[in-house]
């Protein structure tokens, strides 16, 4: 089950912001969350079934969590970045995959999380490559706020109003 996936790492994402800011977190279940990241998400293939699924955006997101645990598994963000098939130009997208039939496209998020989990590990030069392809997976700026319903575009907007504020 993917949902599961998902709660996990963010549970552990949520334990080592907790921590950053000054909570108590005990040391044995944050060790513990991180090596399940480690071995689940990160050393494994992709697997879509059962309650341990493994897709790109899921190891994107463990690898950015290893990454702010100082913990950046770079064998790991290297595959993902090998399954990582691009476009060229403005509005370039990003897909995962290495075929067309198995193709799903690589959401700004996901390309964010990988992006995090480059920089952790000191690779730049591919961070760099990726937070641009994260930008570009925006989408084109928007030019008035959207219908509240539309969360991917509010968020779009809310980069658009910062872009706006560096040029004026």
């Amino acid at each position: 089950m993917l949902f599961r996936s998902w709660t996990q790492i963010y549970l552990t994402d949520f334990l080592l912001h907790a921590r950053q800011a000054g909570f108590t977190v005990p040391d044995g279940p944050i060790a513990r969350a991180l090596d399940w990241l480690d071995s689940s998400q990160m050393q494994g293939g992709i697997s879509l079934g059962g309650d341990g699924a493994v897709t790109p955006d899921t190891r994107a997101y463990a690898a950015y969590v290893l990454s702010l645990a100082g913990r950046p598994v770079a064998p790991g963000l290297r595959a993902l970045r090998d399954d990582l098939v691009a476009g060229q130009g403005a509005g370039r997208r990003a897909f995962w995959g290495g075929t067309a039939a198995d193709a799903t496209m690589a959401d700004a998020l996901a390309l964010g999380h990988l992006a995090v989990g480059f920089a952790g590990a000191d690779l730049r030069a591919d961070s760099n490559d990726l937070f641009g392809m994260a930008v570009d997976a925006l989408g084109p700026p928007i030019s008035g706020p959207p219908p509240l319903i539309d969360a991917a575009a509010y968020w779009v907007y809310l980069r658009d109003l910062e872009i706006g504020r560096a040029h004026v």
